[in-house]
């Protein structure tokens, strides 16, 4: 469905997510609109605003790139992808609670990000962890949004010479599942405790990628998760294969270490993965 600007600005968030953004920096009042706070900057922290992605215009922030036609295409998440995430956990003994509302899906371009990393080198380094940007979606934490881009997904379907035809369906869902595993590994509530805000920015790329493609991975069927495995080794860097490590453990050995996704840096938690017996 579609949304114009006005509702979404209608759309609030809780007391105790306003508070997280203050806590990192954002000047923010309880309450506010989700199209103000993606509008703030993190002047405090000295990183690269939300509102100056686009320096031609400064009266124009980076919705209004993502958006077409003034409206914001939003993705209804059905029922199943909820049964999904909830079914990752259901085996594990413990309080592990998905308590957060679903974040908001949002279909747009999001290569304007890319195009900006390029131009403001240094001060982008700077801004990158507080915002996860893949190769065809984005994960805003705190302020609880995922956007995923349709049209780079279909270029890459039309432009690339895979070996065998992508089903657009299947590479939708890998993006989208992908992002949730961000989420889910950020938000996830471990003993009444989720990853907390500055550590989960702080946690190095390899460790929020093997995450994101670890659960995202649980929550597929055999198809989608041998377009997983095809696209991670062929087109994507290492962080997004670290996954391939933990495929073949129990899953629910593997999950629980997500109780120390705090302490735990890529080294540590692939010692942690190793010393878990193969299942096969």
């Amino acid at each position: 469905m579609k949304l114009n600007k006005e509702t979404l600005k209608n759309h609030k968030i809780s007391q105790d997510r306003a508070l997280r953004l203050r806590n990192l920096g954002y000047e923010c009042g309880d309450l506010e609109g989700i199209i103000d706070l993606l509008e703030l900057g993190l002047v405090d922290l000295e990183v690269l605003s939300l509102g100056d992605f686009y320096k031609k215009n400064p009266d124009n922030g980076v919705f209004n790139h993502i958006i077409n036609d003034g409206e914001y295409i939003i993705y209804p998440l059905l029922s199943r992808y909820e049964k999904l995430l909830h079914s990752v956990f259901y085996k594990i003994n413990g309080d592990y609670n998905l308590i957060e509302k679903i974040p908001l899906i949002l279909l747009g371009d999001i290569e304007i990000i890319d195009s900006l990393q390029n131009e403001n080198q240094d001060k982008f380094n700077n801004f990158q962890n507080y915002l996860i940007t893949d190769q065809f979606g984005v994960y805003y934490p705190v302020i609880n949004i995922i956007i995923l881009d349709t049209e780079k997904i279909l270029r890459f379907i039309k432009e690339e010479e895979l070996p065998v035809p992508v089903e657009y369906s299947i590479f939708f869902e890998k993006v989208l599942l992908h992002e949730l595993g961000h989420w889910i590994s950020h938000e996830l509530s471990i003993n009444g405790k989720i990853w907390d805000d500055e550590n989960f920015f702080k946690s190095c790329m390899d460790v929020k990628e093997f995450w994101a493609n670890y659960l995202s991975y649980l929550m597929m069927d055999d198809k989608h998760r041998l377009f997983l495995k095809y696209l991670a080794k062929e087109y994507q860097s290492i962080p997004y294969q670290r996954y391939l490590e933990a495929i073949d453990k129990d899953s629910v050995k593997v999950i629980k270490l997500l109780s120390q996704r705090e302490n735990l840096n890529w080294e540590d938690l692939s010692t942690e993965i190793k010393s878990i017996e193969n299942l096969y």
